[in-house]
C-alpha cells in the first residue's frame, strides 16, 4: 500500500518590489499575478504608478513550468485543486515570510490588494486570514474562493473593485452575477463592477485610474 508522508523543508523563493518603503510611504500594495505569468513581466503594468507614497510588493507563484512545447517561455502558478489545503498553507507560510522581511508598519500605512485571475483566490484567502484593514481591494477577472465563509468575518474593506474585460473568455467560468452576490454577502461590501473593451489581461491605464481614484 502506498503511504503518503509530509515533510517540511526550507526553500528559497523570490519576491519583488517596486518603489521604496520609507517614512514617506502611505500606501502598500500586495499584488498577485495570474496563472502562467511571471512577476518580472507582470510588474511592468505598475511601473507608471510608483511614487514616494506608494510601495508595491509582488509575491511570485511557487510552481514554475514551460508555456508551450518550444520550452522557451516560463510561467508560474499558485496552486491547483490537487492537495489544495497543503498548497494554501505553503502559500501562507511564504507570504508570512515576506511580511516579516519587509517589516511593514501595518498601523501607519494603508494596506491594499490587487489580484489578477488565479491571483484573486490567493489574495482573498490571505487577507481574510490576516484580517487586514484594507483600503482598496482590486479583484481582476478571477473567482473569490468559496472557502472564505469559514472565517468568522472578513476584514474591513473601504473600497472594492471587480474588473473584467467584455471579451474575457473566462466570463462564463467566473459566473459574474453570482460572483458579485457572493462578494457582497461574504466580504460585507458591494463591489463596484468595472468592465472594459478587452480580454483576459490587465490594462495599464485602468490600473493607474483605480489605484489613484479617491
Amino acid at each position: 500500500m502506498l503511504n503518503k508522508n509530509l515533510v517540511k523543508s526550507e526553500y528559497t523563493k523570490p519576491y519583488y518590489t517596486l518603489g521604496k518603503y520609507t517614512k514617506k510611504t502611505t500606501s502598500v500594495w500586495f499584488v498577485f499575478h495570474g496563472f502562467g505569468q511571471l512577476v518580472e513581466y507582470f510588474s511592468e503594468n505598475f511601473e507608471s504608478v510608483v511614487s514616494d507614497e506608494t510601495y508595491f510588493i509582488f509575491p511570485q507563484g511557487p510552481s514554475k513550468f514551460y508555456l508551450g512545447f518550444d520550452f522557451n517561455r516560463v510561467g508560474a502558478s499558485w496552486l491547483t485543486k490537487y492537495e489544495i489545503e497543503e498548497e494554501i498553507e505553503n502559500n501562507f507560510c511564504y507570504l508570512e515570510s515576506i511580511l516579516g522581511r519587509e517589516n511593514i508598519d501595518l498601523n501607519r500605512v494603508k494596506i491594499n490588494g490587487f489580484g489578477f485571475s488565479q491571483g484573486v483566490s490567493v489574495l482573498v484567502r490571505w487577507f481574510a486570514k490576516k484580517q487586514f484593514k484594507t483600503e482598496k481591494l482590486i479583484l481582476w477577472a478571477g473567482k473569490t474562493p468559496k472557502t472564505i465563509v469559514e472565517y468568522e468575518r472578513f476584514p474591513l474593506i473601504n473600497k472594492l473593485y471587480f474588473v473584467v474585460g467584455k471579451n474575457d473568455p473566462l466570463q462564463e467560468y467566473m459566473n459574474l452575477k453570482d460572483e458579485l452576490v457572493f462578494i457582497e454577502k461574504n466580504l460585507k461590501i458591494k463591489p463596484e463592477l468595472i468592465s472594459y473593451e478587452g480580454g483576459h489581461k490587465v490594462d495599464k491605464k485602468m490600473i493607474k485610474t483605480l489605484i489613484y481614484e479617491q
